[in-house]
C-alpha cells in the first residue's frame, strides 16, 4: 500500500507521516518512509521559485518512491508527485506559451496520478494555526501558503472528489490516531493503544 500525505508547506505533513511510518513499525509491520526530494535540494541547492524547478523536483520525486522494492506493505511518502504542480502554478508566467505547456503537462500528471490510483491512500492535510516560515526549508510568505493551501483544498474536496482522498482537518494532537485508524482500520491501532481505550472519529472523505 503506497500512502501519501500532501499539503502546503507548514501543515505538518512531513511530521505527520514520519510519525505514521514510527507507528506502522511499531506495530511489527513492513513499511518504508520515502522523505520529499525537494527538501534535500533546497539545502543543497537553495530555495526554488520557478516552474522549470518544480518539474525537475516531480521526477526526482517518482525516481525515489519507484525505486522502493514492493516487498514492502506500507511505502509513506511525504508529499509525493501530487504536490509540485501547486507550485508550478505558484511560480508560473501564463502568458509565456511554454510555462503554459509546463503547466499543462504537469496537470496531466496530477490527474493521472489522483485517476490511476499511484497512492492507495491519499491524506491532505490543510493549514492550521501558526505557520512558521523562513526555517531553512520554508521560503514562502504567509500569503503564497494560503494561495497554496485554498488551491489544494479546491482540487481535492471539490473539483476532484476521489473515494482514496481523506481531508486530515482535526488538530494536531487527534492526527495521528485518525489516520493509523483509515490504514490499519480492523487492526485497531495496536501500535498505539489497546483497542477498546481508543476512539476513532471519520475523517472527511
Amino acid at each position: 500500500m503506497r500512502i501519501v500525505f500532501i499539503g502546503a508547506a507548514g501543515s505538518g505533513k512531513s511530521t505527520l507521516a514520519a510519525q505514521v511510518f514510527g507507528a506502522l513499525k511499531q506495530a511489527g509491520r513492513s513499511a518504508e518512509h520515502i522523505h520529499e526530494f525537494v527538501r534535500h535540494d533546497i539545502h543543497a541547492h537553495g530555495t526554488m521559485t520557478s516552474i522549470w524547478e518544480q518539474y525537475r523536483t516531480r521526477q526526482f520525486q517518482k525516481e525515489l518512491e519507484d525505486a522502493v522494492p514492493d516487498v514492502a506493505d506500507y511505502i509513506i511518502c511525504d508529499s509525493g508527485t501530487l504536490t509540485p504542480y501547486f507550485y508550478a502554478v505558484l511560480y508560473s508566467d501564463p502568458e509565456n506559451p511554454r510555462q503554459r505547456l509546463v503547466l499543462q503537462d504537469m496537470y496531466k500528471y496530477l490527474l493521472d496520478d489522483l485517476y490511476l490510483r499511484r497512492y492507495d491512500l491519499v491524506f491532505y492535510l490543510p493549514l492550521f494555526g501558526n505557520i512558521q516560515v523562513n526555517d531553512g526549508t520554508r521560503y514562502q510568505t504567509e500569503q503564497e501558503l494560503d494561495v497554496l493551501d485554498q488551491h489544494m483544498r479546491l482540487v481535492f474536496t471539490k473539483l476532484h472528489r476521489l473515494s482514496n482522498v481523506h481531508l486530515v482537518n482535526s488538530g494536531f494532537e487527534q492526527r495521528l490516531e485518525k489516520v493509523m485508524w483509515k490504514i490499519l482500520g480492523a487492526d485497531k491501532l495496536t501500535a498505539l493503544a489497546p483497542s477498546d481505550t481508543l476512539i476513532f472519529p471519520e475523517l472527511t472523505g
